[in-house]
């Protein structure tokens, strides 16, 4: 079992800064085609990576404002409690 430790957070400038600097990188060729849009979904929902990559568009309702984070065929979760209802 791996050692627990504490979290690393980013302040809110260099946040501001990540994401700046993801919306002027222009696209990889062989990478993540909407860096900034990812980057900024994990930023603003605290998500982790495999859970924003493994979004459905049934998972975004604009409609109720929220985001839901659920397990997938393609995508588990890292545990049970890990399945949440964002509000947007």
């Amino acid at each position: 079992m791996g050692r627990r430790r504490e979290a690393v957070w980013l302040e809110v400038h260099e946040a501001a800064h990540l994401l700046e600097v993801a919306r002027r990188t222009p696209p990889p060729v062989n990478g993540y085609p909407h860096l900034y849009q990812l980057i900024a979904t994990m930023l603003l929902t605290g998500m982790r990576k495999s859970e924003a990559l493994g979004l459905a568009v049934d998972d975004v309702s604009f409609d109720r404002q929220t985001i839901t984070v659920r397990p997938h065929p393609w995508r588990r979760l890292k545990n049970e409690k890990s399945a949440r209802v964002i509000p947007l």
